[in-house]
């Protein structure tokens, strides 16, 4: 499953090794912790972070479908 096309991606200076991931299609937003994002790009699984990013609309179960 990929992110979601409409995903915007910025560091958190507030909180270092987080990213704020936001959904310009749906307003999700979420804090993530940026070795978790980069684990999801790279394949692997976090079965909890991926539940709470499908329901903010940021891990879609594909982006032409989206």
């Amino acid at each position: 499953m990929p992110f979601s096309y409409y995903l915007k991606k910025f560091s958190c200076k507030e909180k270092p090794g987080f990213l704020i991931l936001f959904s310009t299609k749906r307003g999700g937003m979420v804090f993530l912790r940026e070795e978790v994002f980069l684990g999801l790009e790279n394949g692997l699984s976090f079965p909890k972070e991926e539940d709470s990013l499908k329901n903010l609309g940021i891990w879609v179960s594909s982006q032409e479908e989206e």
